[in-house]
């Protein structure tokens, strides 16, 4: 099968890309704040909590909802894999 790479684009930049999240780096967030900001959901972030990716623990476990600084996040998304377009 053939497809157009203008449309594969499109698809790709509608459905899967996320722009990056304006996070504060010394604010606390929730997973569902995260989610809400990142487009990334909080059963992936407990999914990827509980194999270490996100964090070892989150930043404050002071109260039931785990919250982890905007620093932490940051660091995590800039190691997810992301689609690159390849321009070659």
């Amino acid at each position: 099968m053939l497809f157009d790479p203008a449309a594969v684009d499109k698809v790709i930049a509608e459905h899967i890309e996320r722009p990056a999240a304006e996070l504060e780096l010394r604010c606390l967030y929730t997973a569902k704040e995260i989610e809400a900001l990142t487009g990334i959901t909080a059963a992936t972030i407990r999914a990827e909590r509980s194999k270490g990716a996100l964090a070892p623990s989150a930043d404050d476990t002071s109260s039931h909802a785990h919250r982890w600084k905007g620093s932490t996040v940051t660091k995590a998304l800039a190691g997810r894999r992301a689609y690159h377009k390849d321009d070659g």
